[in-house]
């Protein structure tokens, strides 16, 4: 088994010169296909960072106008790019999957190696919560669209925790499935969701087309490093987090140059849906509701009419399901290997009858349906004055919690 093993491992120059390998860098590629293609890692790419919320999100900056813009430009260069350039050469010294937790356990020992490993997954398991709640908006936003302002879908703390659950649950048993059968449907619901936010860019070019004032003026902005603007730059990068999340699969990649693609266009076509998507809102919303998370709805709906608007709704209600299911896939790669090095019970590390990690997809999701039983169910109950504010307290502060993490595994990430 051991010379099997030795077979199937081909240690980079680097990875020779730095001493014994770990036992996962040997083992993933025995037990894991290698079936991620190029077109593979940049919709899981898109899928890790691109989340057009984000482009309600930065409304809430409004004295910043179409300054908002050149943040978003700003984040991109000061902070995506570099971020893809050390993750390409890192990748490329070390071709592993786990990637954070590897990389750091060689270059800065086992100690940090954990701890860079935690600090990379447990905001990932966070993000499983946010995504489930951006389709929870969404929803609620198609409601709007539908049946006007005063609709209030999915009001009551336990309606959206059942929500909740069953998109976890639903999204769960997707994960154990292939990973060849999973990134083929990611693939198509991608494609549809960059369209859509394509449309909703649009949107914003009828309407100034139509010769309608743009509710955002196009000429005053306010650039500078006050306090509002550094808000908003810190937006933008948490917005853009995630340029090495594909690379926890990198092992069962088809090619050694596969994460060439997303590396070096992936930064581009989110900076470019990002601006699409700040433009179609901020030219055609009214201020007043464009920082909803559901704005990007709004904007289709008052262009091109309501139906168009559910359409896009549900395309992306579509992409946050993958969302769900890449976000668990690629993060339980990292409770994988630490299983296979012996730093994480070894039954995490068994797989199933797909080649699929199930025990720790589904480790994971646990974990998160009792954060949601708690948020929805359990915190309401205990704290019955706070009402639907509870959740919305506890939720906003795993958002920062994930936020804070994922921040320190980037500045390990770079120190690597």
């Amino acid at each position: 088994m051991t010379k099997k093993l030795e077979g199937r491992y081909t240690p980079t120059i680097l990875q020779s010169a730095l001493g014994d390998p770990l036992r996962s860098e040997q083992r993933t590629g025995e037990l894991l296909p290698a079936v991620l293609s190029r077109v593979d890692l940049l919709a899981i790419f898109i899928a890790i960072v691109l989340f057009i919320p984000n482009a309600s999100i930065v409304q809430a900056t409004q004295g910043a106008g179409p300054a908002t813009y050149f943040y978003w430009i700003l984040g991109t260069v000061t902070f995506l790019l570099p971020g893809a350039i050390a993750t390409g050469q890192l990748n490329r010294f070390m071709p592993v999957d786990g990637s954070i937790y590897v990389w750091t356990h060689r270059a800065l020992g086992p100690l940090w190696g954990f701890f860079a490993g935690f600090c990379a997954w447990f905001p990932g398991i966070l993000v499983l919560l946010s995504a489930a709640d951006a389709i929870l908006n969404l929803l609620q936003g198609i409601g709007v669209q539908l049946f006007g302002s005063k609709t209030n879908w999915l009001a009551d703390p336990w309606q959206q925790g059942i929500l909740v659950l069953i998109v976890l649950l639903f999204t769960g048993w997707l994960s154990v499935l292939p990973l060849r059968l999973l990134m083929r449907m990611a693939k198509g619901i991608v494609l549809l969701y960059v369209l859509a936010i394509f449309t909703v860019g649009l949107a914003g070019v009828v309407w100034l087309l139509s010769a309608h004032t743009p509710q955002v003026s196009l000429t005053k902005s306010t650039l500078g490093f006050g306090g509002q603007n550094i808000v908003l730059y810190g937006v933008i990068v948490l917005g853009l987090l995630g340029i090495e999340v594909p690379l926890n699969m990198a092992a069962e990649t088809q090619q050694p140059n596969a994460p060439g693609l997303f590396l070096r266009w992936g930064p581009l076509l989110v900076l470019l849906a990002y601006l699409l998507g700040t433009f179609g809102v901020m030219v055609v919303v009214p201020m007043s509701i464009s920082s909803t998370q559901y704005s990007t709805l709004t904007a289709v709906s008052i262009v091109f009419g309501t139906p168009l608007s559910v359409l896009v709704g549900l395309i992306f209600i579509a992409f946050f399901l993958v969302v769900t299911v890449v976000y668990n896939v690629t993060f339980a790669r990292i409770l994988f290997v630490s299983a296979l090095d012996h730093r994480l019970p070894s039954a995490l590390a068994r797989v199933n009858r797909h080649a699929a990690p199930s025990r720790t997809t589904s480790v994971q999701i646990a974990i998160v349906f009792v954060i949601a039983l708690f948020t929805y169910f359990l915190g309401p109950l205990l704290y019955p004055a706070e009402g639907a504010n509870f959740s919305a307290k506890v939720y906003n502060i795993s958002q920062a919690t994930t936020t804070v993490i994922w921040c320190i595994s980037m500045v390990i990430l770079f120190l690597d």
